[in-house]
């Protein structure tokens, strides 16, 4: 059996998503690619490694408010702050922007996000509070008031402390090499 330098902590990604077709005009459209289960709770100071493809077949973001991003649950709530989702908004900030155009084709997305990096709320019930103690993280992307389209996902790869960003897709543990 292979085995990899920088394992995959997310199962069942190799393949493309199903093509998710957000409403037209409507706000919060969203679909999960997938669950990050960490085998422990997030610390502070932990170094969160995210890559993911994405394509976009004439995904219109051209309208007033128009945008699309990565989002995602923090042990089933909204209230977290969720690094992984972080890590790839501000990849490419040209990406999940108000009013990128129409979005057409295949890219990848990576990058690599400290935890401690960023200012949290510590009123309960606030919306970005720290993700430091929680282990459970949705993946997924939110479209709002698009002219038309579609978009999917595949190769969601995520690393917990590892040297960087992932070098390529690997298989989660358990999974065979395709």
């Amino acid at each position: 059996m292979q085995t990899f330098q920088y394992p995959n902590l997310v199962s069942g990604t190799d393949e493309w998503t199903d093509w998710c077709t957000p409403e037209v005009g409507k706000e919060n459209s969203g679909f999960t690619i997938a669950c990050i289960s960490l085998p422990r709770p997030i610390a502070q100071d932990d170094v969160v490694c995210v890559s993911v493809d994405f394509e976009f077949d004439k995904l219109d973001l051209t309208g007033d408010e128009a945008i699309v991003h990565p989002q995602g649950a923090v042990d089933g709530s909204w209230h977290y702050f969720n690094p992984f989702v972080h890590a790839i908004k501000i990849a490419r900030r040209d990406l999940f922007s108000s009013r990128p155009g129409v979005l057409d084709g295949e890219t990848e997305v990576v990058n690599t996000f400290r935890v401690d990096s960023y200012s949290y709320a510590t009123e309960p019930d606030s919306w970005v509070q720290s993700p430091v103690g929680h282990s459970v993280f949705e993946f997924g992307m939110r479209a709002d008031h698009c002219g038309g389209g579609r978009l999917r996902a595949r190769r969601l790869m995520v690393t917990l402390n590892g040297d960087g960003v992932p070098h390529a897709w690997a298989p989660a543990s358990g999974e065979v090499w395709p």
